[in-house]
C-alpha cells in the first residue's frame, strides 16, 4: 500500500445530496477508508441501502467504513422508517430507575437497524 492510500485510510469523509459522483471522483484521487452518512444523504430505507452497497463498490480490496452519528434524542439523522431513539440522557435515567434491561432493548435496536 503506497503512503498516500496508508493515510486515506485513516480519513472518514462526508458527501453532500444522494448520489455518489461527487464521492467517487475524491475516491479516486484520495482513497479515503470510509464514509459518514448525514440526513442530506437520507431518504429511505430502501434508497440508503442502495446507496450504501454503491459505497462500498468503490473498494472492494479493503472495504470501507460505513459510519452514522445516529446517538439518539436531537442526533438522529434517519428518523423516518427508523425507531426514534431517546437521547443518552434520556437512557441513563431509564437506566438509573428500571435497570439494565430495558436499555439493552434500546441498544439492541440501534444495532439492528
Amino acid at each position: 500500500m503506497d503512503l498516500k492510500t496508508f493515510i486515506g485510510q485513516k480519513c472518514i469523509v462526508g458527501f453532500k445530496g444522494k448520489d455518489i459522483r461527487e464521492l467517487e471522483r475524491t475516491y479516486k484521487k484520495y482513497p479515503f477508508g470510509g464514509v459518514a452518512l448525514f440526513e442530506r444523504n437520507y431518504e429511505n430505507k430502501e434508497q440508503l441501502i442502495k446507496l450504501i452497497n454503491e459505497i462500498k463498490s468503490l473498494n472492494h480490496d479493503v472495504g470501507l467504513f460505513i459510519a452514522v452519528d445516529h446517538e439518539g434524542g436531537s442526533v438522529q439523522r434517519f428518523k423516518k422508517d427508523f425507531t426514534l431513539i431517546p437521547s443518552l440522557k434520556k437512557i441513563g435515567d431509564l437506566f438509573q430507575k428500571k435497570g439494565q434491561r430495558p436499555v439493552e432493548e434500546i441498544f439492541k435496536t440501534i444495532a439492528k437497524e
